[in-house]
């Protein structure tokens, strides 16, 4: 980026935000933008081709340890499926529960009283 656009326009939209000139570079900006693509599940392609890298390998090189280890993405799944399956088995028995409750409540006797 040239030193006009510098002046007219990203030194203004920092000063707006707050920061100051020598606190947040352009280098900074792509890193925050590439460490959201990867927050947010981007792949490594992806990446690679928003910021205009040669190789996935310069990607992974720069930005491989904002992307999470398969030991915890294996873990989060599971665990998702889990705490999924025991919420739907709760539900479930919860309604069987009222179901009883409900046919009993419907079969018990009334008070004498015909119409």
């Amino acid at each position: 980026m040239g030193t006009r656009w510098s002046e007219n326009v990203w030194n203004p939209a920092k000063k707006r935000a707050g920061l100051t000139a020598e606190s947040f570079t352009m280098h900074d900006l792509r890193h925050f933008y590439a460490s959201a693509l990867i927050h947010h599940g981007a792949s490594v392609k992806t990446v690679q081709t928003r910021l205009g890298h040669s190789s996935a390998t310069e990607t992974l090189e720069t930005y491989a340890h904002l992307w999470p280890d398969d030991d915890l993405v294996s873990r989060t799944a599971v665990q998702d499926v889990l705490t999924t399956r025991a919420d739907v088995l709760a539900k479930a028995d919860k309604a069987r529960a009222e179901a009883a409750e409900a046919a009993a409540t419907s079969t018990e006797p009334s008070d004498g009283a015909a119409a």
